[in-house]
């Protein structure tokens, strides 16, 4: 759909506010990047300035487009004596104009894909109401350099900072249970992530291709790590698993290239399919007597050495990896193998010493029948 000049916008957004003083009962159309979206003129208000259009629901404001062009936005408290409390789905999507944004305290969701690819956006201040971070809210942002989320966050959905190339730090605060599948995925120069304790689960590929990330300190409280959260996290060269980890998910941690050695957690129970593939410095693997090992976990990696402590390994790995036993085996089992080791060699000595006897025998018998001289 061709876009509409932003005139014509400006001049919908006050058809609209005369349609509202008027108490008409049409709809309006206005023009996105990629497409369109229509909302009844009874429930649009537009501001005296005409920088937002939003709104009103249950007395309180939703901000669903930005009219003009400057730079740096504050969206205010109130809006006609009404908290604005949401910033609506796409009401910033796209604007490369915009290169900051502080947000009211009276904020309490931010929509889905609501700041996604603002390329020129560096600064983002969210305030401590904020409690929801939708889908793609700020996906894509790639000029977008440190993050720290406040602790009235509870819920930050699928792909929330996804594509923030520019991104190099993140906090998340304490209250976080669980983080939205791609939340973080292409960081790629992400360095730096602090966890909360109160976090639980890491979702589908949530940082995955953050190929700056070094290290990862994962809270005492996460059990589960989920399907390529961490696949192609290049430059990761240690990890520190939490005691109560329960679950490494498939391609959880596949071409990490950097990790030459891992210690997994003695309650680990699963470690998914290609887990760890492709992790071409591996080396060097301590896992636990829980643990039950997929035989992909370690493909293609070029194990030198998995420490079971007693644990049941796979009866065929594709790793061409050499399993270090327990130091010495017990007395029986001792016995058991030195008999093992010899069955091999019991049948010809036994075959030999039957035809030794043989021989005897007949050398008797022939002396016998000898005539005496």
């Amino acid at each position: 759909m061709k876009k509409k000049p932003l005139f014509l916008r400006r001049l919908c957004a006050l058809i609209g506010a005369a349609a509202v003083a008027a108490g008409a009962g049409f709809s309006l159309s206005f023009c996105d990047p990629d497409g369109s979206f229509s909302v009844a003129a009874a429930d649009l208000e537009v501001t005296s300035d005409y920088l937002f259009i939003y709104k009103k629901t249950d007395g309180a404001v939703t901000i669903v487009r930005y009219n003009k062009t400057f730079p740096e936005i504050t969206i205010p408290s109130e809006i006609d004596g009404c908290p604005v409390e949401q910033i609506g789905e796409r009401a910033f999507y796209s604007r490369s104009d915009i290169t900051s944004v502080t947000l009211p305290d009276s904020l309490r969701t931010i929509g889905q894909e609501a700041f996604s690819h603002c390329t020129s956006l560096t600064t983002l201040t969210l305030p401590g109401s904020v409690q929801t971070i939708g889908q793609e809210a700020f996906s894509g942002c790639t000029s977008l350099t440190t993050l720290t989320l406040p602790e009235s966050v509870n819920t930050m959905e699928d792909g929330a900072f996804s594509e923030c190339t520019a991104l190099t730090s993140v906090t998340i605060p304490e209250g976080v249970t669980g983080i939205g599948n791609s939340a973080f995925s292409s960081c790629g120069r992400l360095t730096s992530v602090t966890f909360p304790e109160t976090l639980t689960t890491i979702g589908y590929l949530s940082f995955s291709d953050c190929t700056s990330l070094t290290s990862l300190v994962l809270p005492e409280n996460v059990t589960f790590v989920g399907d390529f959260a961490f696949s192609g996290c290049s430059g990761l060269t240690s990890i520190t698993f939490p005691g109560h980890l329960k679950s490494i998910g498939t391609y959880t941690f596949n071409a990490c290239t950097s990790l030459t050695s891992l210690s997994l957690p003695d309650n680990l129970e699963t470690v998914g399919t290609h887990a760890f593939e492709k992790c071409t410095e591996l080396r060097d693997v301590s896992v636990s007597s829980q643990t039950h090992l997929d035989a992909t976990s370690f493909s293609q990696c070029p194990l030198v050495r998995i420490t079971a402590r007693g644990a049941a390994l796979p009866a065929e790995s594709s790793a061409p990896a050499a399993v270090s036993a327990p130091s010495r085996p017990a007395p029986a089992q001792e016995e058991t193998d030195n008999a093992s080791s010899l069955q091999p060699f019991l049948l010809p000595l036994l075959i030999a010493v039957l035809l030794a006897g043989a021989a005897a025998v007949a050398v008797l018998i022939r002396k016998q029948k000898k005539p005496d001289v």
